[in-house]
């Protein structure tokens, strides 16, 4: 977040997003608003009107934002590799870092949300279509390939589910989650 120095910095789109972002996570992007945003930064509304039309227009921004980085750079990230490393690159991302969790439980627990639907439509089919892709390279027929894609998808979407309640443990063993993963990627 912008630090606010003796003389002000002028925030960036990205600044206003990633701000938005965050908010987002932390209270919810149905109470997503400029004045408490702007408060949060350290400016006025005027910062954000300079980069947006409107919050509709953040919204949008952040959904885009969300929808490159989570998964269209990440796909591009591996596209070169062969199937095999792929899959494991992709389980590596995945669950490498959580610090991109709360921000996809989120999102998907969003879904009804006139801007975040359509985003969160595309992503999960972007990513499905994707590891189906990965599993027909390697050898699966279109069906399986297809099911083995979604039976990822869903570990991966339970184990966010099971990450964001806090009435269940939290991953004790990464390494055992990743090689659980890489087994339903793997198997025959």
């Amino acid at each position: 977040m912008p630090k606010e120095t003796a003389q002000r910095t002028r925030l960036s789109r990205a600044d206003w997003i990633e701000a938005a972002t965050r908010f987002g996570v932390e209270r919810g992007f149905d109470n997503l608003a400029v004045e408490p945003l702007a408060a949060r930064l350290g400016t006025t509304k005027g910062s954000f009107y300079w980069h947006f039309a409107n919050r509709a227009d953040l919204l949008d921004a952040v959904m885009e934002t969300w929808e490159e980085t989570a998964t269209r750079a990440v796909i591009a990230e591996i596209a070169d590799q062969d199937p095999d490393r792929a899959l494991v690159s992709l389980i590596d991302i995945v669950l490498g870092s959580s610090d991109n969790d709360a921000l996809e439980w989120k999102l998907v627990n969003s879904s009804d949300h006139p801007q975040i639907a359509p985003a969160v439509t595309r992503v999960h089919a972007l990513r499905i279509s994707y590891l189906t892709e990965l599993f027909k390279r390697r050898g699966l027929s279109a069906t399986r390939a297809d099911a083995r894609a979604r039976v990822l998808y869903a570990a991966y979407l339970g184990n966010l589910a099971l990450l964001s309640d806090p009435r269940t443990s939290p991953v004790r063993n990464r390494a055992a989650l990743r090689r659980e993963f890489i087994a339903i990627a793997e198997a025959p």
